[in-house]
């Protein structure tokens, strides 16, 4: 028959490992929301097409001020045309399965258009998007 100083420490030791493996938390990644930020060196943008990459894209949500249209494209990249009066600023959200790889993520203007007139294409020069 096994000793009670042993049955003890084996007990201990099962309720340790327990508490290891607690509830709540499975460690597994947090999803999250990234802002898709503009900056336009235009005061006539009526369009803008943004592409963004680095990761799994669950979702694309444009913002509320905004026109937009969106598409994930097999899941790692997605694309957003964002069209009215646009000014710098936050343009839409992607939402990410994993937090922790958010750094990853990148956005470029593919292309712009002018607001007024023919609605002609603008050069993407001097525009940047941020994804945070």
């Amino acid at each position: 028959m096994p000793s009670r100083k042993r049955l003890l420490v084996l007990g201990a030791l099962v309720g340790a490992l327990g508490l290891g493996c607690g509830g709540g938390d499975d460690g597994g990644p947090d999803g999250a929301q990234l802002d898709i930020v503009l900056t336009t060196p235009h005061l006539n943008d009526g369009a803008v097409l943004v592409r963004i990459e680095g990761g799994p894209i669950q979702a694309v949500t444009g913002a509320p001020q905004y026109t937009s249209y969106a598409a994930v494209v097999g899941n790692f990249a997605a694309r957003v045309l964002v069209t009215g009066n646009i000014t710098s600023g936050v343009i839409a959200t992607i939402t990410i399965p994993d937090s922790r790889q958010a750094g990853n993520y990148v956005a470029v203007v593919e292309q712009a258009a002018a607001r007024d007139g023919n609605h002609g294409l603008q050069s993407t020069s001097g525009y940047s998007v941020a994804v945070n």
